[in-house]
């Protein structure tokens, strides 16, 4: 889903973090974290989907930078996805 990879992309970039950095952090090579984005993020949406249908909504929140992203209106932008 390209709306998650760019969430990571602008997490990453606020952050002043490269992706050798994140990598190295998760302790994984670079081209598995490359991997990784390029992923279907299938296990992420179904978190997603299901906390909206128990009624709740998933945030990346950053009070530092008064960033506050809503992940559940991101992966809900199309409603007939929501049945």
């Amino acid at each position: 889903m390209e709306e998650i990879r760019f969430i990571i992309q602008m997490l990453q970039q606020s952050a002043g973090k490269t992706s050798s950095d994140i990598a190295k952090h998760l302790k994984i090579t670079g081209s598995a974290y490359t991997q990784y984005l390029n992923g279907s993020f299938a296990a992420l949406i179904r978190f997603i989907k299901i906390a909206k249908f128990c009624g709740y909504s998933i945030h990346i929140v950053n009070e530092e930078k008064s960033i506050n992203i809503d992940l559940t209106n991101l992966i809900y932008k199309d409603k007939n996805d929501c049945e």
